[in-house]
């Protein structure tokens, strides 16, 4: 539509959204309005011991879509804020195997892969074991390893040198120490490697994860990463980071097209989930799409809008520009956002998101051949 610019569902490949049971966690819901993400991933906020209070009281009642990585440490990342950080893998007595396979398999529904961290912040003394644990429990339950590097020891190569394909280095663009490029500007062989095996590299901006010499000397050589994601927590959810919009505009900045972007952030990480239907911008996938500001991304949760597009036609849409939540079910465009008391109900109920700006919003063409919805202010 005029002045907007229609996306596929965005997906955050690597968020923490275990809120009020981390220190690190933001709230899941209004992290998904200020994003414009159809879908969250937790990257490692729970581990084996605290999963299933993460499952019951994040996971299943917040609003967006979400999935998970289950941390390798058993208390998952434990201590991360301003004032008391302890690497949750510097202790190998909490490197949790046997619980690690159990709950894995216990929460198959939500439970993407393995996460575990290392590096000299995160895994200290105890190096590069902490990976060994996690590799192992990854091959047991034959899920995917997400793996954070920090500051050396152990190295990038050494990391990088030992994963799988569909296993996610995530991280990818860090600043020295432990870049990804030498200090002659060399991409490193190791990581040359690792692309070849099918390795899976991604951004993770972070409060401190991102670096644009990395990026520029990267992407000059022709690596790019393979998923945009912002790895929002506590500590950069007011910058470095903010949100996954903001570091798609970095890579804007970096010379990608927008739909190079927009692919990095949809459709790219909804491969690597084994969700080939979503983060489509098909009308009946089930998924969802957003209607953003060509203005500009925003740094407030103002502007931009989602929801799930499985519908029968344009009358099973519509929404209330109050910027509250919607009923699940059908409304009615013409009554703005109330549910039609004689509706039927749709293939699968349509949840639709607005935020606070005064606009009006209009779907059109909606039918069944697959055609991306217009949006009009």
């Amino acid at each position: 539509g005029r002045g907007t610019i229609v996306t596929p569902g965005l997906i955050d490949l690597h968020t923490h959204i275990y809120w009020g049971g981390t220190s690190l966690g933001v709230d899941p819901d209004s992290y998904a309005l200020k994003s414009a993400c159809t879908l969250l991933v937790d990257a490692g906020s729970a581990g084996p011991g605290n999963y299933p209070g993460f499952a019951r009281h994040v996971l299943k009642p917040a609003f967006p879509r979400m999935l998970a990585y289950l941390h390798i440490s058993f208390a998952g990342i434990y201590a991360f804020s301003s004032r008391i950080m302890v690497g949750e893998s510097h202790n190998m007595r909490l490197m949790a195997a046997h619980e690690a396979r159990e709950i894995a398999a216990e929460y198959s529904e939500s439970i993407v892969g393995i996460k575990v961290r290392v590096g000299r912040h995160a895994s200290g003394p105890s190096g590069i074991a902490p990976l060994d644990v996690a590799m192992d429990v990854a091959e047991e339950t034959g899920l995917p390893l997400m793996v954070h590097i920090d500051e050396p020891p152990p190295t990038y190569a050494e990391v990088v040198g030992r994963l799988r394909k569909g296993d996610v280095l995530t991280h990818c663009f860090r600043p020295f120490p432990n870049a990804p490029v030498n200090g002659k500007g060399e991409i490193r062989p190791a990581i040359l490697e690792a692309r070849k095996r099918g390795v899976i590299f991604d951004v993770a901006h972070g409060m401190g994860s991102f670096s644009w010499k990395s990026a520029r000397v990267m992407l000059d050589k022709g690596f790019r990463p393979d998923v945009i994601s912002s790895d929002v927590h506590a500590l950069c959810l007011d910058g470095p980071a903010h949100d996954n919009l903001h570091v798609m505009t970095k890579f804007l900045a970096l010379g990608w097209s927008l739909g190079e972007v927009i692919e990095a952030a949809s459709a790219a990480p909804a491969r690597l989930l084994g969700l080939a239907d979503q983060g489509a911008s098909a009308v009946r996938s089930n998924w969802g799409c957003q209607c953003i500001p060509r203005s500009g991304w925003p740094d407030r949760p103002d502007g931009c809008h989602w929801g799930d597009c499985s519908v029968r036609s344009s009358s099973d849409l519509g929404w209330d520009c109050g910027g509250r939540r919607m009923a699940r079910g059908v409304v009615d465009i013409a009554n703005s956002g109330s549910r039609r008391p004689d509706a039927k109900p749709p293939i699968k109920s349509v949840n639709l998101i607005t935020l606070p700006r005064p606009c009006k919003q209009i779907w059109n063409s909606v039918n069944h051949t697959g055609s991306i919805p217009k949006c009009a202010f």
